[in-house]
C-alpha cells in the first residue's frame, strides 16, 4: 500500500509509531518550557465509542487542558478508516477522518506531551472512564519521563 499523505496532517505514520517522531516534539517543549515535561501513549485493542471518547477527551481539556503540551491520535471508531486527532493544549484541530488506515495494525493510538501532570492520572482517567462503558484499554508501558530514551 502506498503511504497516504494528507494536506493537513501530513504523515499519519506520526501517530502510529510516535517513538519515531514524538522525541522531536518533546525536545521542542523542554526547550520551551523548564516544567517537567513527560509524554504517554495508549492503544485500544477494540474500536472507540467515538462520542464516549470525545466526552471524555472534553472533560480531560477542560480541567487539564492547559497541562497538555501535545496530542495526537489515530483512532479506530468502527469505520473503514481512522479518525486523526491532533491538538495543543485546549486547541484541538478539527478531527480528519482518513478513507483508509496507513500501513500499520488497525488500533487505535493515542499520545500526550504533558506538563506538570502526572502520566498515570490520564491513564487512570482513561481507564475508569473506558471500564464504566465495557470497553477494552490495552496500556502500553510508555509513560516516561521526557528525558529518558524513547524505544
Amino acid at each position: 500500500m502506498e503511504m497516504l499523505m494528507h494536506p493537513r496532517i501530513g504523515n499519519p505514520q506520526k501517530v502510529v509509531a510516535p517513538s519515531l517522531f514524538i522525541s522531536k516534539d518533546i525536545e521542542r517543549h523542554k526547550k520551551h518550557y523548564s516544567s517537567n515535561i513527560q509524554f504517554i501513549s495508549f492503544t485500544f485493542i477494540k474500536p472507540l465509542d467515538w462520542k464516549a471518547f470525545g466526552l471524555w477527551f472534553s472533560s480531560l481539556l477542560h480541567a487539564d487542558g492547559e497541562k497538555i503540551m501535545r496530542v495526537k491520535g489515530l483512532l479506530d471508531a468502527g469505520e473503514k478508516g481512522p479518525i486523526v486527532l491532533n491538538g495543543v493544549q485546549h486547541i484541538i484541530h478539527p478531527p480528519d477522518h482518513l478513507i483508509e488506515w496507513p500501513e500499520s495494525e488497525k488500533q487505535s493510538h493515542l499520545i500526550f506531551i504533558l506538563r506538570d501532570i502526572v502520566p498515570e492520572s490520564i491513564f487512570h482517567s482513561l481507564k475508569t472512564f473506558q471500564n464504566f462503558l465495557g470497553s477494552v484499554l490495552s496500556y502500553r508501558n510508555l509513560i516516561q519521563p521526557c528525558n529518558s530514551a524513547i524505544s
